[in-house]
């Protein structure tokens, strides 16, 4: 894969090719730290990223991954561990692909 503009924090990111055709990269970025969770598309496989929208903010949230349930329903999930490790709470949400990202 070719590098990217996703500078991210030790926690890896995790991408899921879409029906559509994109990729979806979800990550934490470095700039916040574990606290908050970011999504951006290629439509050009990964040679280029869409901006960035955040899309989970919470200190300790961490270790995202993302998959397309159905054409256009992204499902992305997370740790949060706010008050570390021994406590960690797993996160789930449902986000509309085209509300982050419209197609062209």
């Amino acid at each position: 894969m070719p590098n990217s503009d996703a500078y991210a924090v030790s926690a890896p990111g995790h991408t899921a090719r879409l029906h559509d055709g994109r990729i979806v990269l979800v990550y934490n970025a470095l700039e916040n730290g574990r606290q908050e969770v970011e999504l951006a598309f290629s439509s050009d496989e990964a040679r280029t990223w869409t901006a960035p929208v955040t899309v989970a903010r919470g200190k300790g949230t961490t270790y995202p991954f993302v998959l397309e349930h159905t054409p256009g329903e992204l499902w992305v999930g997370f740790f949060s561990v706010s008050r570390g490790f021994n406590q960690a709470k797993a996160k789930l949400m449902k986000i509309a692909a085209d509300a982050v990202a419209p197609t062209r």
